[in-house]
């Protein structure tokens, strides 16, 4: 408690630097609404499809071939 009174009384220009670390909290946590779930989480919980839907997308935004849905896992050909 001390230390950070001390700080903002030798460092008064504390505003501009609390306003840039909401910000950059805010950005992150509005950025991580739109980053898809782990492929590799995907499917080590059995969930084949999602997994495959997200290895296509990376796909499409890296412009390479795009995965056709139609391949299996190894895992998905095990439990069958």
């Amino acid at each position: 408690m001390v230390w950070g009174s001390l700080y903002f009384y030798y460092f008064p220009y504390w505003k501009p630097l609390l306003t840039f670390a909401i910000s950059m909290q805010c950005f992150v946590i509005i950025g991580s609404l739109f980053i898809p779930e782990s492929p590799v989480a995907l499917y080590e919980n059995g969930r084949y499809q999602e997994a495959r839907n997200v290895y296509s997308k990376i796909a499409q935004r890296n412009n390479t071939r795009n995965y056709e849905i139609d391949y299996k896992f190894d895992k998905e050909l095990k439990e069958k």
